[in-house]
């Protein structure tokens, strides 16, 4: 089989250690011609909900074809199956625990069942990502046809993490989905509800204000803006509010509505 050159963009929650320069080795071992784009290493550990969020609001931005290998895996070792499918052109491979929800919604993906296919034998129950997801987004770029890879997944986990649950009339719930490098909380509140908002509750702080940029914000009041993802965000003008306020990923917050 010829090979092809196609992206293949990395997710995962290793951080700095050289588990990531291993996958790109991996890959590279089946495909060469293959190029390897690392889009975040830096989930928080174990945080699938999280990674979701960075990949359902990046995978658009990258060329038709390319393929995600996303590998934040608390159930390594578990019966929990490796899957993956094609949505809308692009492609994504990652552990049955959630990570793919906003895709599975649409689509019927595969799991993985040619372990013959395999250069290595699996040789740990702890680094699935080396051992299978990498190894299987390469032969996805090399261009086998996904039904040579796997069997239709039936009844997928799904984390319905951009449903709201409503409280009442007039009060929702939701969770900060991310915290990005300038301590900007990212909500799974998507961007379209901001005009009926009237306040957003969380770790003892009301936020009302609004403001199209931070520009027009003022100092030290927290609010909230529409972010570039489709998503509401609150942020401090030129401060940190994740540190400020003591929130992380899976905060709760509840929003008022007019």
């Amino acid at each position: 089989m010829e090979k092809e050159s196609r992206d293949i963009i990395l997710l995962t929650d290793f951080g700095e250690s050289h588990y990531r320069g291993i996958l790109h080795g991996v890959i590279r071992e089946y495909n060469s011609y293959a190029t390897v784009i690392d889009l975040t290493h830096n989930v928080t550990p174990f945080n699938i909900i999280e990674a979701s969020y960075i990949l359902y609001s990046s995978y658009k931005f990258f060329k038709k074809g390319s393929i995600f290998v996303c590998v934040v895996d608390p159930g390594v070792g578990s019966e929990r199956k490796a899957i993956f499918g094609e949505y809308n052109g692009y492609f994504f491979v990652a552990p049955d625990n959630g990570l793919l929800s906003p895709f599975l919604r649409e689509k019927t993906f595969m799991f993985f069942t040619n372990t013959s296919l395999l250069k290595r034998p699996v040789e740990s129950s702890t680094f699935h990502g080396r051992d299978i997801f990498a190894p299987l987004g390469a032969l996805i770029s090399l261009g086998h046809d996904l039904h040579t890879l796997g069997k239709p997944l039936e009844n997928p986990i799904i984390k319905p993490w951009w449903e709201l649950p409503i409280l009442d009339e007039h009060t929702y719930q939701g969770i900060i989905l991310h915290i990005d490098r300038f301590g900007n909380a990212i909500t799974n509140i998507p961007c379209d509800k901001i005009h009926r908002i009237k306040e957003i509750r969380l770790r003892g702080i009301v936020v009302t204000e609004k403001h199209s940029s931070f520009y027009n914000a003022e100092y030290n009041t927290p609010f909230m803006y529409c972010g570039s993802s489709g998503f509401i965000e609150i942020g401090l003008r030129e401060k940190n509010l994740s540190s400020t306020y003591q929130i992380s990923v899976l905060t709760p917050l509840l929003f008022i509505v007019e």
